[in-house]
């Protein structure tokens, strides 16, 4: 079965992608190549959420962390393409948007009497400090300019593939209503509260093994990657694993 394949394909990836990062983080690193590696551990855990919803009967809320999933790996390979720029950005701009959301509520709450004015202080300097180190600034709605799509196309023209822009304009596209709670999202759901059998168990096969698939290729292209980017000397496995899933 389809969903075997994708299991048994995602088990070796997250072993491959365990050794790799085992090689990363066992040598002389920058802290880049760490934020890096624990990328790598997260979509590994999330490829494992995602397997344990589609077979269970929250099957739909899947796609949100199918979505998580491919942001989170093309994020990955954009920061091992893009300059120390971007890499500020990605790990300062939180920081800055904190400083932002800490000043609204404290404007807009009427709390202002639940803060020290220290500790206001301190929040201010350390979202200063970010907007020079990320180049970002409050009015940004993210640390980067570039889309999650102009990220993926980024990283596969150095890769020298198409798993992540594929992933970006497909699945990732396809998951926006989950993330969102927007009305598409609701409309099996809807069709259940009416009594009715929204999708039949061959659509339902067809939407899991699409899903499925589309975990495993985040992890592969992941991988892939990392192998590229830092050799790993996993190349050969990763060879035999894109073509028999090709095969399927």
């Amino acid at each position: 079965m389809a969903d075997d394949l994708f299991i048994g394909t995602s088990r070796e990836l997250q072993n491959i992608i365990s050794r790799q990062l085992h090689f990363l983080t066992t040598r002389p690193h920058l802290y880049k190549t760490l934020v890096i590696a624990a990328l790598g551990v997260r979509a590994s855990r999330l490829n494992n959420a995602i397997f344990a919803l589609t077979t269970s009967p929250l099957r739909e809320e899947a796609n949100a962390l199918l979505r998580i999933l491919i942001e989170v790996v093309v994020n990955g390979a954009y920061l091992m393409v893009s300059g120390e720029k971007e890499f500020n950005a990605f790990v300062a701009f939180p920081v800055v948007a904190l400083g932002k959301s800490h000043r609204a509520y404290v404007a807009y709450s009427g709390v202002e009497s639940a803060f020290t004015e220290d500790f206001n202080q301190l929040v201010a300097t350390n979202a200063a400090e970010a907007e020079l180190m990320s180049g970002r600034t409050p009015k940004d709605s993210s640390w980067t300019s570039e889309s999650v799509y102009k990220r993926a196309v980024a990283a596969d023209a150095i890769f020298q593939n198409h798993i992540f822009s594929d992933l970006a304009a497909t699945a990732y596209a396809g998951a926006h209503d989950y993330i969102h709670g927007n009305y598409p999202a609701l409309i099996d759901i809807i069709s259940g509260l009416q009594g009715e059998m929204p999708l039949t168990p061959k659509d339902v096969r067809i939407d899991e093994n699409a899903m499925l698939s589309a975990a495993t290729m985040a992890l592969l292209g992941y991988a892939l990657s990392l192998d590229a980017h830092f050799q790993t000397s996993c190349t050969e496995e990763l060879q035999r694993i894109t073509l028999s899933f090709a095969k399927g």
